[in-house]
Protein backbone atom coordinates (compact mmCIF):
# COMPACT_ATOMS: atom_id res chain seq x y z
CA UNK A 1 0.00 0.00 0.00
CA UNK A 2 2.77 2.26 0.77
CA UNK A 3 3.61 2.39 -2.93
CA UNK A 4 0.34 3.44 -4.31
CA UNK A 5 -0.60 5.89 -1.27
CA UNK A 6 -2.45 8.59 -3.04
CA UNK A 7 -2.04 11.14 -0.04
CA UNK A 8 1.62 10.55 0.70
CA UNK A 9 3.81 14.26 0.30
CA UNK A 10 7.09 13.11 1.33
CA UNK A 11 8.79 9.43 1.78
CA UNK A 12 12.27 8.70 2.89
CA UNK A 13 13.59 5.32 2.30
CA UNK A 14 17.10 4.08 4.56
CA UNK A 15 19.30 1.40 4.96
CA UNK A 16 17.47 -0.93 2.98
CA UNK A 17 16.16 -2.68 0.06
CA UNK A 18 12.47 -2.69 -1.14
CA UNK A 19 10.34 -4.63 -3.82
CA UNK A 20 8.72 -2.75 -5.70
CA UNK A 21 4.86 -4.22 -7.16
CA UNK A 22 3.80 -3.73 -10.39
CA UNK A 23 2.57 -0.50 -10.50
CA UNK A 24 3.89 2.37 -8.48
CA UNK A 25 1.28 5.54 -8.21
CA UNK A 26 2.55 8.10 -5.69
CA UNK A 27 0.84 11.42 -7.36
CA UNK A 28 1.09 13.28 -4.55
CA UNK A 29 4.58 12.83 -3.55
CA UNK A 30 6.79 16.28 -3.78
CA UNK A 31 9.84 14.87 -1.10
CA UNK A 32 11.76 11.79 -1.98
CA UNK A 33 15.19 10.76 0.17
CA UNK A 34 16.97 7.69 -0.77
CA UNK A 35 19.68 7.15 2.00
CA UNK A 36 21.62 3.86 1.52
CA UNK A 37 19.39 2.29 -0.32
CA UNK A 38 20.85 -1.05 -2.00
CA UNK A 39 18.60 -1.72 -5.28
CA UNK A 40 18.82 -2.28 -8.92
CA UNK A 41 18.62 1.25 -11.36
CA UNK A 42 15.14 -0.13 -12.32
CA UNK A 43 13.83 -0.52 -9.17
CA UNK A 44 15.08 3.11 -8.13
CA UNK A 45 13.75 4.67 -11.83
CA UNK A 46 10.50 3.38 -11.35
CA UNK A 47 9.69 4.91 -7.93
CA UNK A 48 11.21 8.24 -9.04
CA UNK A 49 9.39 7.95 -12.35
CA UNK A 50 6.43 7.46 -10.18
CA UNK A 51 6.29 10.15 -8.82
CA UNK A 52 4.97 12.66 -11.28
CA UNK A 53 4.94 15.98 -8.16
CA UNK A 54 8.13 15.44 -7.41
CA UNK A 55 9.82 18.77 -6.49
CA UNK A 56 12.90 17.38 -4.32
CA UNK A 57 15.13 14.53 -4.61
CA UNK A 58 17.83 13.73 -2.37
CA UNK A 59 20.28 10.70 -3.41
CA UNK A 60 22.60 9.83 -0.08
CA UNK A 61 25.49 7.18 -0.21
CA UNK A 62 23.34 4.76 -2.73
CA UNK A 63 26.57 2.99 -3.91
CA UNK A 64 25.00 0.24 -5.99
CA UNK A 65 23.19 3.06 -8.19
CA UNK A 66 24.60 3.79 -11.42
CA UNK A 67 22.00 5.77 -13.42
CA UNK A 68 18.67 7.79 -12.99
CA UNK A 69 16.59 10.15 -14.74
CA UNK A 70 13.96 12.68 -13.93
CA UNK A 71 12.15 13.86 -16.65
CA UNK A 72 8.66 13.61 -16.08
CA UNK A 73 8.31 16.25 -12.82
CA UNK A 74 10.32 19.40 -12.72
CA UNK A 75 13.02 19.14 -9.95
CA UNK A 76 13.36 22.32 -7.93
CA UNK A 77 16.11 20.84 -5.80
CA UNK A 78 18.74 17.76 -6.52
CA UNK A 79 21.57 16.74 -3.59
CA UNK A 80 23.65 13.70 -4.66
CA UNK A 81 25.51 12.70 -1.82
CA UNK A 82 28.31 10.29 -1.23
CA UNK A 83 26.86 7.43 -4.52
CA UNK A 84 29.95 7.39 -6.26
CA UNK A 85 28.87 4.98 -8.83
CA UNK A 86 26.22 7.60 -10.12
CA UNK A 87 27.81 8.03 -13.22
CA UNK A 88 24.48 9.68 -15.19
CA UNK A 89 21.97 11.68 -13.88
CA UNK A 90 19.45 13.27 -16.41
CA UNK A 91 16.48 16.14 -14.94
CA UNK A 92 14.60 18.86 -16.51
CA UNK A 93 15.66 22.09 -15.03
CA UNK A 94 13.09 24.16 -15.98
CA UNK A 95 12.49 24.84 -12.30
CA UNK A 96 15.84 24.24 -10.85
CA UNK A 97 17.00 26.01 -7.99
CA UNK A 98 19.27 24.36 -5.58
CA UNK A 99 21.89 21.81 -6.02
CA UNK A 100 24.17 20.00 -3.98
CA UNK A 101 27.20 17.44 -4.89
CA UNK A 102 29.36 15.47 -2.75
CA UNK A 103 31.86 12.53 -3.64
CA UNK A 104 34.51 12.16 -5.97
CA UNK A 105 35.31 14.20 -9.42
CA UNK A 106 32.31 13.10 -11.42
CA UNK A 107 32.72 12.58 -15.21
CA UNK A 108 32.43 15.84 -16.30
CA UNK A 109 29.30 17.00 -18.91
CA UNK A 110 28.94 13.18 -19.33
CA UNK A 111 27.67 12.87 -15.39
CA UNK A 112 24.80 15.36 -15.50
CA UNK A 113 22.33 16.15 -17.97
CA UNK A 114 19.83 19.31 -17.57
CA UNK A 115 16.72 19.23 -19.93
CA UNK A 116 13.79 21.49 -20.11
CA UNK A 117 13.06 25.06 -22.03
CA UNK A 118 16.83 27.25 -21.47
CA UNK A 119 14.92 30.42 -21.86
CA UNK A 120 12.13 29.48 -18.89
CA UNK A 121 14.85 28.62 -16.67
CA UNK A 122 15.15 31.09 -13.79
CA UNK A 123 19.18 29.65 -12.59
CA UNK A 124 19.79 27.92 -9.67
CA UNK A 125 19.64 29.76 -6.30
CA UNK A 126 22.30 28.28 -4.34
CA UNK A 127 25.25 25.63 -5.63
CA UNK A 128 26.75 23.37 -3.15
CA UNK A 129 29.82 21.37 -4.25
CA UNK A 130 31.94 19.30 -1.88
CA UNK A 131 34.65 17.45 -3.89
CA UNK A 132 36.18 14.59 -1.55
CA UNK A 133 38.83 11.61 -1.58
CA UNK A 134 42.40 12.44 -2.87
CA UNK A 135 43.44 15.49 -4.31
CA UNK A 136 42.90 15.74 -8.76
CA UNK A 137 46.13 16.38 -9.65
CA UNK A 138 45.56 14.75 -13.14
CA UNK A 139 45.10 16.61 -16.18
CA UNK A 140 42.11 14.25 -16.67
CA UNK A 141 40.60 14.55 -13.57
CA UNK A 142 41.34 18.53 -13.66
CA UNK A 143 39.49 18.28 -16.66
CA UNK A 144 36.49 16.55 -15.86
CA UNK A 145 36.03 19.24 -12.71
CA UNK A 146 36.03 22.21 -15.01
CA UNK A 147 33.56 20.99 -17.24
CA UNK A 148 31.56 20.15 -14.26
CA UNK A 149 31.58 23.48 -12.51
CA UNK A 150 31.51 25.19 -15.04
CA UNK A 151 27.99 23.02 -16.07
CA UNK A 152 26.47 23.97 -13.18
CA UNK A 153 27.75 27.54 -12.98
CA UNK A 154 25.74 27.74 -15.86
CA UNK A 155 22.78 27.36 -14.48
CA UNK A 156 23.29 29.97 -11.49
CA UNK A 157 21.79 33.49 -10.49
CA UNK A 158 23.14 35.99 -8.20
CA UNK A 159 23.95 32.58 -6.60
CA UNK A 160 26.06 31.95 -3.18
CA UNK A 161 28.91 29.16 -4.08
CA UNK A 162 30.24 27.07 -1.08
CA UNK A 163 32.85 25.23 -2.56
CA UNK A 164 34.82 22.60 0.06
CA UNK A 165 37.57 19.54 0.00
CA UNK A 166 38.58 17.59 2.43
CA UNK A 167 41.94 17.65 1.46
CA UNK A 168 45.22 18.07 3.69
CA UNK A 169 46.69 21.36 4.03
CA UNK A 170 49.45 22.09 1.14
CA UNK A 171 50.55 24.57 -1.52
CA UNK A 172 52.82 24.47 -4.61
CA UNK A 173 52.98 27.73 -6.14
CA UNK A 174 53.72 26.33 -9.23
CA UNK A 175 51.05 23.52 -9.25
CA UNK A 176 49.48 22.31 -12.14
CA UNK A 177 46.08 23.44 -13.45
CA UNK A 178 46.65 26.86 -12.34
CA UNK A 179 47.94 28.38 -16.17
CA UNK A 180 45.38 26.92 -18.13
CA UNK A 181 42.06 28.31 -15.86
CA UNK A 182 39.41 29.54 -18.24
CA UNK A 183 36.70 32.01 -17.18
CA UNK A 184 33.04 32.17 -17.49
CA UNK A 185 31.32 34.97 -18.41
CA UNK A 186 28.40 34.25 -17.41
CA UNK A 187 29.49 34.53 -13.81
CA UNK A 188 30.63 38.63 -14.64
CA UNK A 189 27.20 39.97 -12.71
CA UNK A 190 25.72 36.85 -11.31
CA UNK A 191 28.06 35.73 -8.81
CA UNK A 192 28.11 38.06 -5.68
CA UNK A 193 29.06 35.94 -3.05
CA UNK A 194 31.64 32.90 -2.86
CA UNK A 195 32.55 30.97 0.62
CA UNK A 196 35.70 28.81 0.19
CA UNK A 197 34.91 26.05 3.02
CA UNK A 198 38.16 24.15 4.54
CA UNK A 199 40.32 25.68 2.15
CA UNK A 200 44.01 24.06 2.37
CA UNK A 201 45.92 25.16 -0.96
CA UNK A 202 45.58 21.93 -2.71
CA UNK A 203 45.53 22.37 -6.71
CA UNK A 204 41.53 21.80 -7.28
CA UNK A 205 40.98 23.70 -4.66
CA UNK A 206 43.18 26.85 -5.82
CA UNK A 207 42.17 26.40 -9.76
CA UNK A 208 38.48 26.51 -8.75
CA UNK A 209 38.89 29.38 -6.55
CA UNK A 210 41.16 31.25 -9.35
CA UNK A 211 38.29 30.55 -11.99
CA UNK A 212 35.30 31.75 -9.78
CA UNK A 213 36.91 34.86 -8.79
CA UNK A 214 38.38 35.93 -12.45
CA UNK A 215 35.19 35.34 -13.85
CA UNK A 216 33.42 37.10 -10.83
CA UNK A 217 34.38 41.21 -11.52
CA UNK A 218 30.45 41.94 -9.48
CA UNK A 219 31.43 39.66 -6.38
CA UNK A 220 31.27 41.44 -3.15
CA UNK A 221 32.30 39.51 -0.56
CA UNK A 222 34.54 36.70 0.30
CA UNK A 223 34.67 34.30 2.51
CA UNK A 224 37.36 31.65 3.49
CA UNK A 225 37.83 29.29 6.12
CA UNK A 226 40.96 28.02 6.27
CA UNK A 227 42.62 24.72 7.52
CA UNK A 228 45.23 25.04 9.78
CA UNK A 229 48.65 25.50 9.17
CA UNK A 230 51.76 27.35 9.50
CA UNK A 231 51.60 31.16 9.49
CA UNK A 232 53.96 31.53 6.21
CA UNK A 233 52.19 28.89 4.68
CA UNK A 234 48.72 30.67 5.30
CA UNK A 235 49.63 34.29 4.37
CA UNK A 236 51.05 33.14 1.16
CA UNK A 237 47.41 31.24 0.19
CA UNK A 238 45.83 34.31 1.45
CA UNK A 239 48.12 36.83 -0.68
CA UNK A 240 46.46 34.60 -3.54
CA UNK A 241 43.17 34.69 -3.04
CA UNK A 242 43.00 38.40 -2.45
CA UNK A 243 45.45 38.80 -6.10
CA UNK A 244 42.41 37.27 -7.62
CA UNK A 245 39.58 38.98 -6.56
CA UNK A 246 38.67 41.38 -9.21
CA UNK A 247 36.48 43.82 -7.00
CA UNK A 248 39.38 45.12 -4.91
CA UNK A 249 36.27 46.63 -2.61
CA UNK A 250 34.68 43.21 -1.85
CA UNK A 251 34.63 42.52 1.51
CA UNK A 252 37.61 39.59 2.46
CA UNK A 253 37.42 37.45 5.26
CA UNK A 254 39.42 35.19 6.66
CA UNK A 255 39.11 32.66 9.39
Amino acid sequence: MLFSCAALRSLTLACCRFALPATVSLPSVETLLLSHVNGPDSDVQRLVSGCPRLADLSIVACRALTAVTVLGARLRRLAILCSDSLAAVAVDASELRHFEYSGFVPDGRNFLTLHGDAQRRRGMAYCKVNICGAEATSEYKLTHLRQFLQLSRRESQDCPEELLSGQQLRYNPHGRGLAAAPQAPCLRSTVRELSLVHYQGGVAQRSLARFVLRSAPAIAEVYCGCAEGDWSTLSQLKREIIGWVMNKSANTIFA
